[in-house]
């Protein structure tokens, strides 16, 4: 595995897991 491969893959872990945290915050805001 490439180290640019290995980086996008982090690189799109991360910015997941942050819309996902972003969508679960507004969700609280919401209630």
């Amino acid at each position: 595995m490439s180290s640019t491969a290995q980086k996008r893959a982090i690189d799109y872990n991360l910015s997941k897991r942050h819309m996902a945290r972003g969508i679960l915050k507004r969700a609280e805001e919401d209630v």
